[in-house]
């Protein structure tokens, strides 16, 4: 039950399309495999996702907002700036976005 191999079975075959609302990651274990495990991660998915989440079997993991905040990093810097275009000024926002992934595996879908 604490080998990440368990969620591989189901999270590394393809979306669940018999469903009206297919959620599962299709990706999401090899992309564990083949970039976290592999770039030297030693976690499973199991530690992640159950028991530092505190989420326990609570598997919708991608909904909480806790595990949103600790998988995905984002830095925003603003500056404001007028456009001109002959006699019409606007202003506008120029926006630099970095996002940094803390998570075991890409997001989106694995």
């Amino acid at each position: 039950m604490k080998a990440s191999i368990l969620c591989g079975q189901c999270h590394g075959l393809g979306p669940n399309l018999e469903l009206d609302n297919p959620t599962q990651c299709a990706t999401a274990y090899g992309s564990y495999l083949w970039a976290y495990v592999a770039g030297g991660g030693d976690k499973t998915c199991q530690q992640c996702h159950m028991e530092e989440s505190g989420l326990g079997h609570n598997m919708q993991s991608y909904r909480d907002p806790g595990m949103a905040a600790k998988a995905v990093e984002f830095e925003v810097e603003t500056r404001p700036m007028n456009w001109r275009d002959g006699r019409t000024v606007t202003p506008k926002v120029m926006l630099d976005v970095a996002m940094t992934n803390h998570a075991g595996h890409a997001i989106p879908d694995g």
